[in-house]
């Protein structure tokens, strides 16, 4: 049986869904068409009506069930059984799968990465898995700084300068993180979410950020800042965009090539060498502040 339809709003967009998502700001109701509709319903029906004209992507989870995303539009969820509506796993999928691909759909893009705000800028960190995205925003957030998204991060092209999308409010940790960063009793393991992480729930930022710059985590003896060619600036943001299940490597089409391109002429992609260290973390922060204001102020 479904949930009564409740409205929130994330990457810009308003949602409105029948699957509870309480990670996601809630908002009281939505003017007009909501941009984004989260539906129980037959995959596999949907998949057989379409035709060639939709933009539909799917995917399908032995244990939990199946997913579409159709036109940046709208999500439908098959689950094996109504019991699973209420783990946390399915909503992972919905934030860190289903949702990013209606974002594709819709022409952001799509990367795996974590965003910081920083004096009215976006710095987006980039990564390797296990590399120490969402650590280093976990640092930032702990010096003030608004988290914007952990893991996935939608960017607006836009016709001006392209903007960071405000994600899911939360991050997402190791409990060793949580104990070395001596974070406080907010972040709270869920059992049922097959994961050892723990969530650290955040308070919204604003829908947009401007991007200010990229920083390409590598270990380094000390904590240092260095310039990209520009063709490797492109191959590094590139590489982090979002595949994960619903597409194929080869989904990158000419479109999204050019907006990653327009995204990167706009923003410089740098280096960000540290030790992997926690004691470094507050160096990165001083490190990086004090270089996306110098960037700020060459700008003005």
């Amino acid at each position: 049986m479904s949930d009564e339809l409740s409205h929130y709003r994330a990457y810009g967009l308003t949602i409105q869904s029948d699957l509870s998502l309480p990670e996601l700001h809630g908002v009281d109701s939505v003017r007009g068409s909501p941009d984004i509709v989260i539906r129980t319903g037959d995959v596999e029906a949907l998949c057989a009506s379409a035709d060639d004209t939709v933009d539909l992507n799917t995917v399908r989870f032995d244990s939990v069930g199946a997913f579409a995303v159709v036109d940046g539009h709208k999500i439908l969820y098959d689950l094996h059984s109504s019991d699973l509506r209420q783990y946390q796993y399915v909503r992972r999928i919905v934030y860190n799968k289903a949702l990013p691909v209606a974002l594709l759909q819709r022409g952001s893009v799509v990367l795996h990465a974590s965003a910081v705000v920083i004096d009215g800028q976006a710095a987006i960190f980039l990564g390797s898995r296990s590399t120490g995205k969402s650590t280093t925003a976990a640092a930032f957030h702990l010096q003030g700084h608004s988290v914007l998204a952990d893991d996935i991060v939608g960017i607006r092209p836009g016709d001006g300068a392209p903007t960071v999308l405000s994600g899911v409010p939360q991050l997402r940790l190791e409990p060793e993180v949580v104990a070395a960063l001596d974070i406080d009793e907010t972040a709270t393991s869920n059992q049922s979410a097959r994961s050892e992480k723990q969530y650290l729930n955040l308070t919204p930022v604003a829908d947009t950020v401007p991007v200010g710059c990229f920083y390409l985590l590598a270990e380094g003896e000390s904590v240092a800042i260095e310039s990209l060619a520009g063709t490797e600036q492109f191959f590094q943001v590139v590489k982090r965009t979002f595949h994960d299940g619903f597409l194929s490597e080869d989904r990158m089409t000419p479109t999204g090539f050019q907006q990653c391109s327009t995204v990167i002429d706009a923003s410089p992609v740098r280096y960000l060498r540290r030790p992997r260290r926690y004691e470094a973390l507050p160096s990165v922060v001083k490190r990086v502040v004090r270089d996306l204001t110098a960037e700020e102020t060459a700008a003005e």
